[in-house]
């Protein structure tokens, strides 16, 4: 059953601020039925379309987060304490991934991180974003630092490197459907951390982009990537759950992390 929305407007330092709370039109609580809440502009967001990016910055971050079906949540409550702090959940989707970062990319960016809270189902969690190499072809990049199953697919170059104590392969995916650009035929370029049960919850750590970006264009097979004109964010992926993927949470998934 739906539940029916009661708003609430008040000024808080000269802004106008929109609050919601839900009267049942049963007593039963169903996450799945909720449309778009929006408890704040700064401070929480429920993702209830297939597409949302920043208008405005969150703690100084730009965010972002894109879903296929099912059910996502998108929170900054943390973010008053720390600015880089986001948290996701979700489930039942075909698709989601969504983070906190930068709205445009740098080639040799250095991302720090803390996972909080990693559980349920999920393919990756790193960095990721969008480049375009100087062949002209649109790349969407991923930085994979923990992963869960198969991770993200693709074909093992065989060029293995080091970078911040992590060992990487290199692998690239041909890819057809939604992205940057609309809908067209892009490359994935990704980085996957070979010893994902490496990255500890609750310990920082960190991803020096360069080595990354120049191990893609030297074995990429596309020239350098030189235009990073879109976003760059840290955050979580999960796709095509399957029950290998299982850990007693069903298909559903939390993330809780910082970024600075």
């Amino acid at each position: 059953m739906m539940k029916k929305l009661k708003m609430f407007t008040f000024l808080l330092g000269g802004m106008l601020l929109v609050n919601c709370s839900t009267e049942d039109a049963d007593t039963s609580t169903n996450l799945e039925e909720l449309d778009v809440l929006k408890f704040s502009s700064t401070q929480a967001f429920f993702v209830g379309d297939d597409r949302t990016d920043a208008t405005t910055l969150n703690g100084g971050y730009w965010w972002t987060i894109y879903k296929e079906g099912g059910w996502g949540k998108l929170n900054f409550s943390g973010a008053q304490t720390y600015p880089g702090n986001f948290e996701i959940e979700y489930k039942n989707n075909q698709d989601i991934v969504g983070g906190k970062g930068w709205e445009f990319g740098q080639w040799n960016r250095v991302i720090n991180y803390n996972i909080g809270t990693l559980e349920g189902s999920y393919k990756f969690v790193g960095a990721y974003g969008w480049a375009k190499a100087t062949s002209g072809e649109l790349i969407e990049y991923y930085v994979v630092e923990k992963k869960k199953g198969d991770g993200i697919p693709g074909v093992n170059k065989n060029q293995d490197f080091t970078v911040n104590n992590k060992n990487y392969r290199f692998l690239i995916q041909d890819r057809e459907g939604p992205s940057v650009e609309g809908d067209k035929k892009f490359k994935q370029f990704i980085s996957e951390n070979k010893n994902p049960n490496s990255i500890a919850l609750n310990v920082n750590q960190r991803i020096s982009f360069q080595k990354h970006a120049e191990h893609w264009g030297t074995y990429g097979n596309e020239g350098s990537l030189n235009n990073w004109g879109w976003y760059q964010v840290f955050g979580i992926e999960s796709f095509n759950y399957t029950p290998s993927q299982n850990d007693g949470n069903g298909n559903w998934g939390k993330i809780n992390a910082t970024i600075w």
